[in-house]
């Protein structure tokens, strides 16, 4: 908010106004709004221009305090009521070349254009202390202005230096993170080939996993059969001794026909091939007597040699059973 206005010039106690006016009784405010008279002539460009109300003190217009009537003042609302409204079409008198911080002239022109016809009207109805107490507290808002906006400026400059700061430290955490998620991304690749790596090997496993359960089903198979195949060869063999035994009796009936055989029982002789029959001999007694342990004694021998033609009869009859291998140890 801009500061109150200090106590116009004319009321400061003391004070006296000057009044400052020419030859043809104008003030300065007059002044400044006046027009230039003459501007410098360049070279190259005429030396006429469009003529302009002169404002030396001999005008008649400029005498009497007020300028000629305008088109846009001639527009202007007045006391009998509102009149047609005209655009207003400033008309200059300066050249490109011209400076305004050279020339007074130049720079009056420049203000005179610069203002409206109302606001050269309101300036020319204001006297010096007046003009110059408006200036003041026009300068004096425009400073604190100025100042606001200095502020504000150096204030977003704070903000602009504290983002820029923020946006430094973001920046740099940006590429922190950047290079971890580098190094996490390095991390997940070799675990991920790893990964591959040990599936590989799991599959290799079980693919050997496979093959030894194949095998070990393909040596129970050959068990199984080789088991068969030898409950076969022991029935078979069971079947040639009591075969054989059966033809050995047979042969004894041809040999010995009144020998009993009833005494031979199977496998007689064979659980204990050391032990021996004791056959009891009478001392005293006749020549039949002797005849029957003659023929004892030939049925024993005959005995004891059966066994061993039947065991190795067998043994030439049974085939060769085939080993079966163990089933291998699992990795």
């Amino acid at each position: 908010m801009a500061p109150p206005c200090p106590v116009p010039i004319s009321q400061v106690p003391g004070r006296r106004e000057a009044p400052n006016s020419d030859q043809g009784g104008r003030t300065s405010a007059d002044l400044a709004l006046a027009r230039p008279t003459s501007t410098t002539q360049r070279s190259g460009q005429p030396s006429t221009r469009p003529q302009f109300p002169s404002s030396e003190p001999g005008n008649s217009q400029e005498a009497t305090g007020s300028a000629a009537p305008r088109p846009a003042e001639a527009g202007l609302a007045g006391p009998s009521g509102p009149q047609e409204r005209v655009p207003y079409a400033p008309g200059w008198a300066v050249f490109e070349g011209d400076s305004a911080l050279d020339n007074v002239q130049v720079a009056r022109e420049v203000l005179r254009v610069a203002l409206l016809p109302a606001d050269q009207a309101k300036i020319r109805s204001m006297n010096y202390g007046e003009f110059m107490d408006s200036a003041i507290c026009s300068s004096i808002r425009r400073l604190h202005e100025t100042e606001t906006m200095i502020h504000i400026i150096q204030d977003y400059r704070d903000r602009a230096r504290r983002h820029q700061r923020g946006r430094e430290e973001a920046e740099t955490k940006f590429l922190a993170s950047e290079a971890e998620q580098k190094v996490l991304q390095a991390k997940l690749g070799a675990a991920e080939d790893k990964v591959r790596t040990l599936v590989a090997e799991l599959e290799e496993e079980k693919g050997a996993h496979s093959l030894t359960r194949s095998e070990v089903r393909a040596a129970e198979a050959r068990r199984t059969e080789a088991e068969s195949s030898l409950a076969i060869r022991e029935q078979e063999v069971g079947e040639a001794r009591i075969k054989g035994f059966k033809d050995f009796r047979n042969q004894l009936r041809r040999l010995l026909p009144d020998f009993d055989l009833s005494l031979l029982q199977p496998g007689a002789g064979v659980e204990n091939p050391e032990a021996e029959a004791e056959v009891e001999v009478p001392t005293s007694g006749g020549t039949d007597q002797e005849g029957q342990a003659e023929e004892g004694e030939i049925v024993l021998e005959v005995t004891e040699a059966a066994p061993k033609a039947i065991v190795g009869a067998s043994a030439a009859e049974e085939p060769a059973v085939p080993e079966v291998a163990g089933p291998e140890p699992f990795v």
